[in-house]
């Protein structure tokens, strides 16, 4: 018989990863998503985050007053201290990889 509540807990899981992976790679998901900027509107931040991950080192970024600049600002310093992929190992996959709980 299966157990519903692992089950669930299995998903939830692979939720959560599929949700992190998108974090980690889409900055303006990011912004609305994980820190809940719900005021910033697509048709305006998202190709203002685009620009802010291109790997350019100099960047100039004019808007008008009142567009967010300082906001989106912030979330990408915090987005840029998220740890990469490969360094990041959430327990639960630890222990599906191990096969033996973390202490």
């Amino acid at each position: 018989m299966v157990d519903k509540k692992r089950v669930s807990s299995l998903e939830d899981l692979r939720e959560k990863q599929k949700l992190r992976r998108l974090a980690q790679d889409n900055f303006y998901f990011f912004l609305r998503g994980v820190l809940g900027f719900d005021w910033m509107v697509p048709h305006i931040h998202k190709p203002l985050a685009e620009f802010l991950t291109q790997p350019y080192k100099r960047k100039q970024l004019t808007l008008p007053r009142g567009f967010l600049k300082t906001t989106a600002m912030i979330g990408y310093s915090l987005w840029r201290t998220l740890p990469p992929r490969d360094e990041f190992v959430e327990k639960g996959e630890c222990r599906q990889r191990n096969k033996r709980p973390l202490a």
